[in-house]
């Protein structure tokens, strides 16, 4: 357990100090280091130091080089000129809130989308690139294939063998089936992307306000790492508010700046010139706004990566470009003004056989319907996250 504060009457308050500090060994050090907030006696020691200090701090001040005193000095007023106030932040989550699940609704009705169309136009073209493959073909090729089909339908029922013919009737009039498929993939396709973009970028503008709190925070949180040997630790941050509940505000600051520094050089915990500049930065306004939004904010890092990602997908999406079937079926159809042999147009139209057949194989799905779903799964972590932000006290 830490020493308790046992002075009698008439110590001097530079006195109080340094008997109280000494009373902590080596060992009691690395205890509190190791084991953070969550060491037994914590709070009474923050009570104490923090008590104290208010009494000495002018005193050891003296003991800072003007050299290291004046860049300490620099640094506190850029703090309060660091961020901004955001009075409405709490607002502002919650309409971006609205954009974003439409977004993620929109992202996966579409992706299912993608696929029905997807699944429905394959097949119907495969069916109309029968029909182009048969019509490319030689007369004599053509009713020997229409002979053995009829045949063998007759064989299974009179139905079959009047279906069967009355197809081989129709394959010169809907060969172009294929065709008029592909043109309707690419224009449903490129209008349900549109309609991704469209929603994305409505939720990127309106995550802007929210951007700029978080670059904001990252500002001040860079100015707070320059006034100390190491950077203040967010998971002992989170741990104070676990455990350090009663605490006001500048005890929990000077709290976190000294768990957080001792844990890496435990020395620091009766380094005079340290104690005396946490006491004077936990009592500054800008402290108590960059304590207020590390507590309540996902590291701004989370925040950047989820936005890069974000700008990344957003692009891809705008050069969308389609896949290979429509972009050959359109192909052939101009190619058949150049009177091509006969052959050639066969092997052509069976290369898209094989390549919707392929399509088939590969489950029904649209090259994009995945991307837009990766979309509503990030999207959706992303919510969560802010989500978080927005139910804690700002």
């Amino acid at each position: 357990m830490a020493p308790a504060v046992c002075l009698g009457f008439g110590t001097m308050p530079i006195e109080e100090y340094y008997n109280y500090i000494n009373q902590f060994d080596d060992g009691t050090i690395l205890n509190i280091a190791t084991e953070g907030p969550y060491y037994p006696n914590l709070r009474t020691i923050v009570i104490n130091l923090v008590r104290i200090m208010g009494t000495v701090h002018y005193t050891l001040t003296t003991r800072i080089s003007q050299e290291e005193m004046d860049r300490f000095n620099r640094v506190l007023p850029r703090l309060d000129s660091a961020h901004q106030d955001y009075p409405d932040f709490r607002q502002q989550i919650t309409d971006w809130r609205r954009c974003r699940r439409k977004l993620i609704t929109t992202a996966e009705s579409s992706a299912a989308e993608l696929d029905v169309n997807f699944c429905i136009i394959t097949i119907t073209r495969l069916i109309g690139s029968c029909f182009e493959l048969l019509n490319s073909l030689d007369s004599d090729t053509n009713q020997g294939i229409r002979f053995i089909a009829t045949e063998f339908a007759s064989n299974l029922s009179l139905t079959f063998a009047v279906i069967t013919e009355t197809m081989f009737q129709l394959v010169p009039h809907i060969g172009c089936v294929s065709l008029i498929c592909s043109f309707a993939e690419m224009l449903r396709s490129k209008t349900i992307i549109n309609r991704i973009i469209k929603t994305m970028k409505e939720d990127r503008e309106k995550f802007e306000f929210l951007n700029k709190w978080f670059t904001d925070t990252k500002v001040l949180d860079d100015y707070v790492t320059r006034l100390f040997p190491h950077r203040i630790d967010l998971n002992i941050l989170m741990g104070i508010e676990e455990t350090l509940t009663n605490l006001s505000n500048d005890q929990k600051i000077f709290a976190a700046v000294l768990l957080s520094n001792i844990k890496n050089n435990t020395r620091l915990f009766k380094d005079a010139r340290f104690l005396s500049k946490n006491f004077h930065f936990c009592r500054c306004s800008a402290a108590k706004e960059w304590y207020k939004r590390m507590i309540v904010c996902e590291y701004p890092t989370d925040q950047e990566q989820a936005m890069e990602t974000f700008g990344n997908e957003l692009m891809e999406l705008q050069t969308f470009s389609f896949n290979l079937g429509p972009i050959m079926e359109i192909g052939i159809f101009n190619l058949k003004a150049l009177k091509l042999p006969r052959s050639i147009l066969s092997g052509l139209h069976s290369v898209v056989f094989l390549y919707c057949y392929r399509g088939l194989e590969n489950g029904f799905k649209h090259p994009y319907s995945d991307n837009l779903r990766k979309i509503a799964r990030n999207s959706q972590s992303f919510l969560n996250t802010m989500e978080n932000i927005r139910l804690r006290d700002l």
